[in-house]
């Protein structure tokens, strides 16, 4: 009998040994993949450009210079108004309803051996958790607004003059928007973005299909076109076809088809891109924020509604000349009220 005992007590011991080798082992093994996890992406994390102060900056005079130099004399059809008579925001915060999250996407058309260009392409991407929407916003590059510390300026001078994060005090100051991280991105990544996805998929009206073709561009059809990254860069640049208004909805077509391509991609498409993308950007978060951004956002980037608009909107602008420039001077209350509406929780 008491062998019997003593029999069972080994089992029992004997089983505890080797749950506890299981279970040490299941742990080790998890430890290890969090760890291959964790330095897999800190690997690709590090592989993005963060913001460079040193780089130089334009001044008002060389800016001036440079819009001289690429348009000339404003139109002569516009009407020549004052500075003193644009009225401005109060510069009070816009109070969207709702968990926002304002992404700035920045591209900028930098000549070589500048150290800092203007923002050819301002997008905001809005994310908006509590109502599931996202929202992709372009300013266009000639709204007069105010600048801090400089003179009221085409609103692309603002990152001339000092970077992201001027122009970051530039949209918050006349459009009551917080911006909470920026992204910027040259031509040249934009291309690379481009070809790591295939292509994207385009559809041209006839007025586009009959640009492509007057200047050389014969490959283009009417309607559905498949485009390559530099026939997807020609599409996103034309602007004398119509007006920046145009052109800037062409740039935010490009980018949604982007995001299309991004929301059905494998894990190991993603990953192939990350690679080939993240080299190409400038963001100024650490890497554990972009953590938090992707575990929060990446979700509804897969699954939410995607809206798309410009500011300034239809009606709420007037084309005029300021100090030679051909500028647009927006109606702040107006874009202001805009904002409000669609970035806010409905």
């Amino acid at each position: 009998m008491e062998q019997d005992v003593q029999k069972k007590d080994g089992d029992k011991l004997r089983k505890r040994r080797v749950w506890k080798i299981v279970v040490g082992s299941i742990l080790l093994i998890t430890v290890a993949f969090a760890a291959s996890v964790v330095g897999m992406t800190w690997h690709y994390m590090n592989k993005i450009q963060r913001p460079d102060d040193s780089a130089s900056y334009m001044n008002e005079e060389e800016y001036a210079s440079r819009v001289q130099q690429e348009e000339g004399k404003p139109n002569a059809n516009l009407s020549e108004i004052d500075p003193d008579s644009v009225i401005w925001s109060d510069g009070n915060p816009l109070g969207l309803t709702g968990d926002v999250t304002n992404i700035l996407l920045i591209g900028q058309d930098a000549r070589e051996g500048e150290g800092r260009g203007r923002s050819d392409s301002i997008i905001l991407c809005s994310i908006n958790r509590t109502s599931g929407k996202i929202c992709m916003v372009s300013f266009l590059r000639d709204l007069y607004v105010q600048i801090p510390g400089y003179q009221d300026n085409r609103i692309n001078a603002a990152y001339a003059f000092g970077g992201a994060e001027l122009l970051d005090q530039t949209i918050e100051q006349n459009f009551g928007l917080t911006i909470d991280a920026n992204i910027e991105i040259d031509f040249g990544g934009f291309e690379a973005v481009i070809d790591a996805l295939g292509g994207v998929d385009i559809t041209l009206t006839d007025a586009e299909y009959e640009y492509f073709h007057e200047n050389g561009q014969t490959y283009a059809v009417r309607g559905e076109n498949h485009f390559n990254a530099e026939q997807a860069l020609f599409y996103a640049r034309i602007r004398y076809l119509d007006s920046d208004f145009g052109r800037t909805s062409r740039q935010r077509t490009v980018l949604l088809s982007v995001f299309e391509k991004i929301r059905t991609a494998s894990l190991s498409e993603i990953l192939s891109l990350a690679d080939t993308l993240l080299p190409l950007m400038t963001v100024d978060l650490s890497n554990g924020e972009m953590l938090r951004y992707v575990a929060d956002f990446y979700p509804l980037l897969r699954t939410g509604s995607i809206d798309t608009f410009a500011i300034p909107a239809g009606g709420t602008y007037t084309y005029a000349s300021i100090r030679e420039m051909s500028v647009i001077v927006p109606d702040l209350t107006a874009c202001r009220n805009l904002l409000k509406e669609r970035l806010s929780a409905n």
